[in-house]
């Protein structure tokens, strides 16, 4: 036979797969190791198949003098010839091949890009990477910052510049970008019309995968931001792996400012299985060109320890509230009890981390005004034959309002003369405080992100910011504990410097904050990966210039040189093509007429919207396991007429879901079920499901699996607001002859109610003649037994009832605002106490009245 030249093997004609050891040449039909075919002539793989895809899959003598018919690669039928190149002409180092294919091309693949018309100018590092991704598969590694939003809107010019109205492109975000996605056919129609789909990964693969709403025939993009992202399980590599077993493939072009996901080990593979996702190689920038575009970022570590006295009265605090909360859940439902023991164990974390006012805020704030809510809304489910069980219940919301009282927090601690700063938070929450105070000082516009690591101190730390530094510190979480309007509202408030100068944020959405005026970044938890270095700093924007990076657990230093190392790993070019793996889910289910799927990746949540769906919000899957998810023996979910139920038995008969786990096998049986009986439509939704049989015993309110638990989002300006009346109102009581109504008012305020007759007592004391009258005031709320200062001596019992509250309201603005002026009123006695004033070491220049000093916690 003739022999020709071989081609020049390049990236853009040929994908080489190699793989290192023993196991690097194999047969891709009889697959002997080499020490099996390295003895025998006829089993040494070198024949390379000749099929119409030129997959140029490796075959050993013995098996081609059998006779092949078809590829093992690609299955389309094989020449009765190998390929005219011989092992040794096509490659340099033929023990290192494994298998030889054609690369995953996409649209447009020996075109040039074409010219960027765009008003905004690209810098040179912009042009480089649009120009690379234009022209083959990519991930994008480029600083948070730089510029990787007008990159992906160069490619969308350029792939959806053409005339054909089929063409679109898809952006897979990691933030939310649309409220509401209705699961009809409708809907997504309507969606296909546009040129350029944005989405979350979760959506997307839902539309594509479980209900096969969209079809990708006709797109030329795929975008997906924040391409760390794709390992394990996670949406991206599902939507990746679908896209892989198209015959017609979109560009997969990847954007991050760390490929590095996870800890800090094995970097060369976690590199490699990236870029095997997407098909394509890691590209970053040289660093001539974008040097002069970084910021600049001064980092600092602050370090602080907690005194011991600190401690012990914290953890008396909590262990005295949770024996308390114990006592009044015990006779509760068992789940409401495991769903409120579980939030009150988050107490703990909180107080190691901002001391006792934080974890009285969320005891105040959070869990107790939660278990209230559900005793509340438990309570109307009574009918009038259940007086008793009414009554317990409202017994007990009584003592949860008594132990909400007991844990005000800040304001009460003002008015009842407890000095706060001291051992009331934490060490770390006080240099915390003390910082922020400095930098505003130097810097009154600054604008502050502080992370955290839980969902839990959200709330109570932005509390301790807003009443110890400055007011304007709003909290912000993920989905799963935050509406998406309150976050993006808090988010707009900083963006715009509306009467917000902080946010105190979970790790978790580090990656969907986009705040060009913050010049403040704060890492009050530790962090365990290089992508929280990367991300986080890159938070700190500071219009362009960069900031300050505040670390309280980890050392900069550190942590830089860790995204070094990452950063070189990404700089080193390919050695290799890079083929993408598709590793179809074993035991799947398809529905002949959509396509739409049912695997092991997506049984769970699918069987759980049927659930949900079909009970009203009533059941969630693991009320259909019987008898409980350690040892299931059925599955039972609601059904017209009768619930449908599976077997372990028929489980057992599926043989090809061996592997999986129990949970998986019988929601994957009992999906199939569902809809071989038209209880799941040919897109995998729920349909006929109206007057479904529901399983007895096992209805419940949805809120009792909740993960986190959610505070009243108006609970900081509340106290603020509050705070602000109660200081204008005190102000106003001093010029003003009703004293005694406006106390009423300012202890409405406090109590959040119209107090009664008990909340305010005037008690008489003694005046210098026998016909005089002089009145104390002592308010239930501040206190139980002492009393304010008394008034002046009157003639007339009811002056003397002012006279006294006109003292009580300059005592309460005085705590209030100590630096505030504050004129004299109460005659002598004021003065006497005052005299009687020990000197306070720990905060010397505040004077604290004897009177109050027995009114410690």
């Amino acid at each position: 036979m003739a022999m020709s030249s071989p081609p020049p093997i390049t990236s853009r004609n040929i994908n080489v797969v190699y793989q290192k050891g023993d196991d690097a040449r194999r047969c891709q039909l009889c697959q002997l190791d080499e020490d099996e075919w390295s003895q025998e002539y006829a089993k040494v793989p070198t024949y390379f198949l000749d099929c119409e895809l030129d997959c140029q899959a490796l075959v050993c003598k013995a098996c081609w003098d059998q006779g092949i018919e078809e590829c093992p690669n690609c299955k389309e039928a094989v020449g009765p010839e190998p390929s005219e190149v011989t092992f040794t002409e096509k490659l340099e180092d033929p023990n290192r091949v494994k298998e030889v294919i054609v690369p995953l091309t996409g649209p447009n693949e020996t075109e040039q890009p074409k010219p960027w018309k765009g008003k905004l100018l690209p810098r040179s590092y912009q042009e480089a990477a649009f120009k690379t991704a234009a022209s083959e598969n990519r991930i994008i590694v480029l600083p948070t910052g730089t510029g990787k939003t007008l990159v992906e809107i160069m490619l969308l010019d350029h792939f959806l510049g053409g005339d054909d109205p089929e063409h679109f492109a898809v952006v897979v975000n990691v933030a939310p970008l649309v409220r509401r996605v209705e699961w009809t056919s409708e809907y997504w129609h309507t969606v296909r019309r546009n040129h350029v789909i944005v989405c979350t990964a979760e959506i997307l693969r839902k539309a594509l995968i479980d209900h096969a709403f969209l079809r990708l025939d006709g797109c030329k993009l795929l975008v997906f931001d924040e391409a760390h992202h794709a390992l394990g399980g996670h949406p991206f590599v599902k939507i990746l792996e679908k896209v892989s077993g198209l015959p017609s493939k979109p560009r997969l072009v990847g954007l991050t400012a760390c490929f590095l996901h996870g800890r800090f080990n094995k970097l060369e593979v976690k590199r490699k299985q990236l870029e095997e996702r997407f098909a394509g190689t890691i590209w970053v920038p040289a660093e001539a060109d974008i040097q002069e575009f970084l910021p600049t970022f001064n980092f600092e570590r602050l370090v602080a320890n907690q005194s011991s006295a600190a401690l012990v009265s914290g953890n008396a605090f909590l262990q005295e509230a949770k024996v308390l909360l114990q006592s009044l859940l015990s006779d509760l439902p068992e789940d409401l009890q495991k769903m409120f023991t579980r939030h009150a164990d988050k107490a703990g974390s909180v107080l190691s981390l901002l001391g006792r006012a934080g974890a009285e805020f969320y005891f105040s704030h959070g869990l107790l005004p939660h278990i209230q809510h559900e005793l509340e809304t438990k309570m109307k489910v009574f009918s009038k034959g259940q007086k008793s069980q009414k009554s317990k219940l409202q017994s007990k919301i009584a003592q949860l309002e008594e132990m909400r009282r007991a844990c005000q927090g800040d304001l009460l601690k003002k008015l009842r003369g407890v000095p706060a700063g001291l051992d009331d938070i934490s060490a770390k929450a006080q240099a915390l405080v003390q910082r922020l105070k400095e930098l505003l000082e130097e810097d009154p516009s600054m604008r502050c992100i502080v992370f955290v690591a839980e969902v839990a101190p959200t709330y109570p730390l932005a509390e301790l910011l807003n009443s110890r530094v400055k007011h304007g510190v709003l909290p912000i979480s993920g989905r799963t504990s935050m509406a998406d309007g309150l976050r993006d509202n808090s988010l707009a408030k900083l963006r715009s410097g509306e009467d917000v100068w902080c946010l105190v944020a979970t790790d978790s959405i580090e990656e969907g904050i986009d705040i060009p005026a913050c010049n403040v970044v704060v890492r009050f938890d530790a962090f365990h990966n290089v992508k929280s270095h990367v991300q986080g700093s890159g938070r700190c924007r500071g219009a362009g210039k960069g900031g300050l990076v505040i670390y309280f657990e980890n050392e900069p230093e550190e942590e830089k040189l860790l995204a070094e190392k990452v950063h070189r790993v990404a700089q080193r070019a390919a050695e290799e093509p890079v083929a993408a793996r598709h590793q179809a889910d074993a035991g799947s289910s398809i529905d002949p007429a959509t396509g739409a799927e049912i695997n092991r990746s997506n049984c769970l949540s699918m069987l759980n919207h049927y659930i949900s769906h079909a009970s009203s919000g009533k059941q969630s899957l693991n009320d259909a396991f019987k008898p409980d998810s350690a040892s299931i023996q059925e599955c039972v979910v609601p059904a017209p007429d009768m619930c449908l139920t599976v077997s372990l038995q028929e489980v057992k008969m599926h043989k090809e879901i061996t592997s999986w786990t129990t949970r998986e096998r019988f929601a994957f049986v009992t999906l199939t079920r569902l809809r071989e009986r038209g209880l799941l439509s040919q897109n995998h939704l729920p349909q006929n499901c109206s007057d479904v049989a529901e399983p007895l015993g096992t209805a419940r309110e949805a809120t009792h699996g909740k993960r986190h638990l959610h505070f009243n989002p108006e609970a900081l300006e509340q106290r603020q607001a509050v705070k602000t009346e109660l200081a204008k109102r005190l102000t106003k009581g001093l010029s003003d002859p009703n004293s005694k109504g406006i106390l009423k008012e300012c202890v409405d305020l406090l109590l959040g109610r119209p107090c009664g007759k008990d909340d305010i007592t005037y008690l008489e004391i003694s005046g210098s003649c026998k016909s005089d009258f002089r009145c104390r005031v002592c308010i239930k709320v501040l206190s139980g037994e002492p009393f304010f200062p008394a008034g002046d001596s009157c003639a007339k019992k009811a002056q003397a009832e002012q006279s006294a509250a006109s003292v009580a309201l300059a005592e309460l603005r005085s705590l209030l605002d100590p630096q505030g002026p504050v004129e004299p009123t109460g005659g002598q006695e004021a003065a006497v106490f005052s005299k009687e004033v020990p000197e306070d070491k720990s905060n010397s220049q505040v004077q604290v009245p004897a009177w109050k000093l027995h009114l410690g916690r």
